[in-house]
């Protein structure tokens, strides 16, 4: 009678250590897919501030360019020329697909067809220490820029400033901002 009242302590407390760890296991895996929810969260989380921080950036960039154009406007009539005509390339009306970009001391406005859907675009560049995009410059950006330019009779301008960039996974994005002058 004392072998079998210690074979069942021995039994019970068996048991007592198996229900154990168990229990151990199913809390630790509980933990474990917690934690791999946060991490995936957090990472997704990260990729997506980057997207949203091109968008900010493509933005910019889209109003820059109608504020090129503006310049390029104001310029002329400083100068006393028509409000509509390419004052710094050719003299020609201002229309068609421009390639533009600030460069010191004054801007790059280059005709490159009549739309931007013709045009082949090179990426814009950064200038690191000036904290300028650009065209030219060695380091090279994920964005393009186009301004296209119609008339639209009697005397305005139809200005529309696109950005267009690849970002994470390949998406292609968009940025169309427009103004009449």
């Amino acid at each position: 009678s004392i072998w079998i009242n210690k074979n069942r302590k021995r039994m019970k407390t068996n048991r007592i250590a198996g229900q154990l760890i168990i229990e151990s296991f199913v809390a630790i895996s509980i933990a474990v897919v917690g934690l791999m929810g946060i991490m995936s969260l957090l990472s997704r989380s990260l990729s997506l501030n980057r997207v949203i921080a091109n968008h900010y950036i493509a933005n910019n960039l889209a109003a820059e360019g109608i504020e090129i154009v503006k310049n390029i406007i104001d310029r002329n009539a400083m100068e006393g020329v028509a409000f509509n005509r390419d004052a710094i390339n050719s003299g020609e009306s201002l229309s068609g697909a421009y390639k533009v970009a600030y460069s010191s001391p004054d801007v790059h406005f280059e005709h490159i067809g009549d739309s931007c859907g013709e045009a082949n675009l090179n990426p814009l560049t950064f200038d690191i220490p000036t904290g300028l995009y650009g065209v030219g410059l060695s380091n090279q950006t994920i964005f393009k820029r186009c301004v296209e330019i119609k008339p639209i009779p009697p005397d305005e301008l139809s200005v529309v400033s696109s950005v267009a960039w690849n970002d994470l996974g390949g998406a292609d994005f968009k940025v169309v901002v427009e103004d009449h002058f």
